[in-house]
């Protein structure tokens, strides 16, 4: 259209002399001796502000705001983000999001295209401007001319020898191109996981007060009595059976406070963000009273969590127990007695032959006068059951636990156990699927203060209680564990191990007990635990929201492509209004749309410029440099600048 027009009867030719149809070279002559050149070095003016902001207000000042409008809303976003962290859904929200991912997906892709796209816009306009402005003025050749408006619709330039462009245009394409992905990885919301740094408090077993009260007997509701806690008690034998479950692999939990505990409780008690209500079915013979808040966040936590989980290190309980065969009599040490009688009515205090009195003593000493060296049953029938009585933990030794085994439960013949109380360090891990807790023996301290003596008593009575008249709870949960091991029962090693295991479940959950006794408010303390008595313990919850993130320095680039374009844009249009402020302003001109350019180049304004389409014939038309130019009283053409 621009390259072989030739016809010399429109209008504006007809302005000038016979002698100068078809002549170009003379046609630009006149022109440059009647009228100086708009946009020359001769005709250009000095700078002046108020013809600046006219020119501002037009469309150069919508592709400047349009352009800082989107960056201001982009990194005011980012600014939050890097300031708060995250912004997170509220929760009704969020929920819709994570059933609607696929549908969330698409509606904002769309909305990050439409950005784009008109950022894209910005830009092609702004470049436009440029060329229209330069074009009035002092003009470009051909090739910039064409090249820059290829780049203004954001079109690949291929052409080896043309680098410069052809970088060009590659580098804008990529960059307007990438805008849709980056502003999509900005402000679509995504499932988060999220930690909260997190502080709990809870009862320091090492607390030199807590053996002090224990010696003038203030810790006896908790110490010795426990076992007047209902949910206490149920859950001895089921702790114990939990513990040799898991050592001997098989799937295993247990409850405390309704709170599932994979294996073991390991002497932890549950830390909450809430106050826990513990009256009724856990605690007896207490006014109304709750378990306190014992775990904070550092920052609060979002309306908008979906689901949490938190880890924590916190002080522990446990014991080393080791268990060995022993024969014992009346002249050991310890001693031990068994005496047996037959039974009297509890009506008619008349004997019933049916009926067995069992009675295990020894002479050993227990701390604090608590009675477990003595210990009796009834059994009706075959003498099935096992007695337990407890010996030591004077002046810091361990206790020695020794059970005696009748009838079916003869392979525990005599078992002594020697039980070390520990405090430890344990990892527990809080999920919606239970707690779980991981040991960790490294700085175990021995404890046979209060703690201890509360896991001792709790063992003394669990087993008093475990005895029925025809069987024993705890008997039947070894010998049917150890069964699955030594169907035949004929390895005591195994009945050792696992009466090891079972008193250490045991002993945990003890520790547990003991904690959640002394913590109680309205307890043995009013306000719960003092705070010279508190440990604090460290963590972190993990939280899953749907939200942002703060932008991180692997996901910055996605603010890159955005503002580069914008910058762009808003340097090539104020850096060309700048240099053509004072040009006066000329006819509309819009070199993107095709219309123009057929107006343009009609006049035959570039007749003598292309002589042919070889490669020669257009590398010498691209070397022309060429301006928009208005006859006074016809219409703006296109020209060679001489």
């Amino acid at each position: 259209m621009l390259s072989n027009h030739s016809d010399h009867s429109v209008p504006f030719l007809e302005h000038l002399p016979d002698s100068d149809l078809g002549h170009t070279d003379a046609y630009s002559e006149k022109l440059s001796d009647e009228r100086p050149l708009i946009g020359s070095r001769r005709s250009r003016r000095k700078f002046h502000l108020r013809t600046f902001l006219s020119k501002l207000l037009g469309p150069p000042g919508l592709v400047i705001g349009g352009q800082l409008l989107l960056q201001i809303a982009a990194w005011s976003f980012f600014a939050v983000l890097q300031t708060r962290g995250f912004i997170p859904l509220p929760y009704s929200t969020a929920v819709w999001v994570m059933n609607y991912g696929h549908l969330v997906t698409v509606i904002f892709t769309q909305i990050s295209t439409g950005l784009s796209l008109f950022s894209s816009f910005l830009f092609s306009w702004g470049v436009r401007q440029s060329i229209t402005l330069h074009m009035h003025g002092e003009g470009m050749s051909l090739a910039a001319f064409i090249s820059t408006i290829r780049i203004s619709s954001r079109s690949l330039i291929l052409d080896a020898k043309k680098r410069r462009w052809s970088a060009m245009s590659i580098v804008v394409f990529i960059l307007t191109v990438m805008q849709t992905s980056c502003w999509s990885g900005l402000i679509t919301p995504l499932p988060l996981d999220i930690d909260f740094p997190m502080t709990g408090r809870e009862l320091d077993l090492s607390s030199p007060r807590l053996r002090s009260l224990q010696d003038i007997r203030a810790l006896d509701y908790c110490v010795v009595n426990s076992t007047n806690i209902p949910a206490f008690f149920v859950g001895q034998t089921e702790s114990g059976y939990a513990a040799l479950k898991n050592d001997l692999g098989l799937a295993a939990a247990l409850s405390l406070f309704d709170v599932t505990f994979n294996i073991s409780t390991a002497g932890t008690l549950p830390l909450t963000t809430v106050d826990v209500d513990a009256s009724g079915r856990w605690f007896t013979g207490l006014p109304v009273t709750v378990l306190p808040k014992s775990l904070w966040s550092a920052q609060a936590l979002p309306d908008g969590l979906l689901s949490s989980t938190y880890s924590m290190m916190q002080q522990g309980f446990t014991a080393d127990v080791s268990c060995e065969y022993r024969d014992l009599n009346v002249n050991t040490t310890p001693s031990l007695l068994l005496q047996s009688d037959t039974a009297k009515q509890w009506t008619s205090g008349l004997a019933n032959p049916s009926v067995n009195l069992f009675e295990m003593s020894s002479n050993c000493v227990v701390p604090a006068g608590s009675g477990l060296n003595y210990t009796s049953t009834y059994t009706s029938g075959d003498p099935n059951f096992i007695l337990m009585l407890a010996c030591g933990g004077v002046s810091a030794e361990p206790y020695s636990l020794i059970f005696l085994g009748a009838g079916m439960y003869q392979f525990m013949n005599i078992t002594v156990c020697t039980f070390n109380p520990q405090i430890t360090r344990v990892q527990v891990d809080y999920a919606d699927t239970g707690i779980n807790s991981t040991r960790s023996m490294d700085g175990a301290v021995a404890d046979v203060g209060p703690a201890g003596l509360s896991a001792v008593t709790t063992l003394y009575w669990m087993q008093f209680f475990a005895q029925a008249m025809f069987t024993n709870v705890v008997g039947d949960e070894v010998r049917s564990l150890v069964a699955e091991v030594d169907p035949e029962g004929q390895d005591g090693n195994n009945f050792l191990f696992a009466m090891e295991e079972y008193i250490r479940g045991v002993a945990e959950y003890s520790g547990s007990v003991f904690r959640a006794c002394l913590t109680v408010k309205n307890g043995t303390f009013v306000d719960g635990v003092p705070q010279d008595m508190r440990i604090l313990s460290g963590g972190v919850l993990h939280g899953k929201i749907v939200g942002w993130r703060r932008i991180t320095a692997s996901t910055f680039y996605v603010m890159i492509p955005g503002t580069i374009v914008a910058i762009a844009t808003i340097f090539i249009v104020l850096v060309t209004l700048v240099n053509h402020a004072g040009n006066p302003k000329g006819d509309p001109f819009d070199p993107a749309d095709p219309m123009h350019l057929v107006s343009v180049s009609a006049a035959g304004g570039l007749t003598n410029v292309f002589t042919g389409t070889e490669e020669t014939d257009i590398r010498a038309a691209e070397s022309v440099k060429v301006i928009i130019h208005t006859i006074e009283g016809g219409a703006p053409v296109m020209q060679v600048r001489s």
